[in-house]
């Protein structure tokens, strides 16, 4: 197994462990996250080798549709929020679910040392999620680390602009 389907598969049993069983805010429809992001995301080359497959298995308007609005976000205003190019906005879905990256697959489930980029929802709900005991969510900044480490990140502007997403 590969250092990227490793630490997917440490997030994912982390978001298991932490909303089986309770009232999790998460699930398909709230896409709050994905709507508000701080920054433009960037991902390592390995999480662009696993989303890459699944961006071109889809139609060709809706690679059109995320194209464009990965580049319009080229022109977006710092410290604006971003919303996802890949969130379809009317179902409140991820076009590219089963290649997300790590970041979207972490969100909620871990808390960087600032508890900067965290979700609200998930935030007022602790107490009714904690009445069993306190949550041990994720290590935020570790799990970044560990990711920086597999090679540099290419943002999604410069990904279509420049890279494999520019083709089709």
């Amino acid at each position: 197994m590969d250092a990227l389907a490793r630490l997917i598969a440490e997030v994912e049993a982390r978001a298991d462990s932490l909303a089986t069983g309770r009232d999790w805010p998460c699930h398909a429809g709230c896409d709050g996250c994905c709507r508000r992001l701080a920054v433009i995301p960037a991902l390592t080359g390995a999480e662009w080798a696993l989303l890459a497959p699944v961006f071109a298995a889809l139609p060709a308007d809706r690679r059109a549709d995320i194209r464009a609005r990965a580049l319009a976000l080229a022109d977006h205003p710092a410290g604006a929020l971003v919303s996802c190019p890949f969130l379809d906005g009317e179902a409140g879905l991820c076009q590219v679910y089963a290649g997300r990256p790590a970041a979207c697959r972490s969100y909620g489930f871990y808390r960087g040392a600032r508890h900067d980029a965290f979700c609200g929802l998930v935030e007022a709900a602790l107490p009714a999620l904690e009445a069993d005991g306190p949550l041990l969510f994720g290590n935020q900044d570790a799990l970044d680390a560990r990711l920086d480490a597999l090679g540099g990140r290419v943002d999604l502007v410069a990904w279509f602009r420049d890279g494999p997403g520019a083709a089709g």
